[in-house]
Formats: structure tokens, C-alpha cells, sequence
């Protein structure tokens, strides 16, 4: 089983802490409040495509909440995603343990 680490790892705790909110901007905060440091948000963009890809998200489009403004993708874990997750929370910590 693919498991992930680095920013892939750092997507898949975000998406979890964010729960139904896990859209890429609120994913790139996340990551960035953690880090402490400013993230580009390209590198969040293709790691949930290759998140996505390898079967460990699942992404759905929702209009915008408020009404306006262009659709938003929101992605959920896959149980792949969950185990990758679990497996590699013992290996390299967790987001909420900090």
C-alpha cells in the first residue's frame, strides 16, 4: 500500500482535522497554520490530485455556500485514505497532537 508523507501526509491530516470544510483553500491554511509558515498552494493543488489519483481522496463539487461565486471542490477520505492516515499517523505524528 502507497504510503504517503511529506505534504501528501500533511493534506491527508488537514482533510481530516476539516472534516466537511476540506476545500483547497481551507486545506492550504490549515497546512500553513501548522507549519507555521506560508504554503503555495500549488503544491496543496497537486497533492490532492495525486491524493485523488491513488484513490486515497474522493472529491465532490459543491456551489459556492453563499450563493455566489464559482463552485467549490470539498474532499473526503477514502478508507485507503483513513488506513494511509492511521498507519502513518504512528510513523510521523499527528495534526492533532501539536
Amino acid at each position: 500500500m502507497y504510503q504517503p508523507k511529506g505534504m501528501m501526509f500533511a493534506v491527508l491530516q488537514a482533510v481530516r482535522a476539516l472534516k466537511d470544510d476540506a476545500c483547497g483553500t481551507e486545506i492550504t491554511q490549515a497546512i500553513a497554520k501548522r507549519a507555521r509558515r506560508e504554503i503555495p498552494s500549488a503544491q496543496v493543488y497537486v497533492a490532492l490530485q495525486r491524493l485523488t489519483i491513488k484513490g486515497l481522496l474522493q472529491s465532490t463539487d459543491q456551489e459556492h455556500r453563499k450563493g455566489r461565486g464559482h463552485p467549490r471542490r470539498f474532499y473526503t477520505l477514502t478508507r485507503d485514505g483513513e488506513h494511509a492516515l492511521d498507519v502513518g499517523a504512528t510513523l510521523y505524528g499527528s495534526l492533532e497532537a501539536a
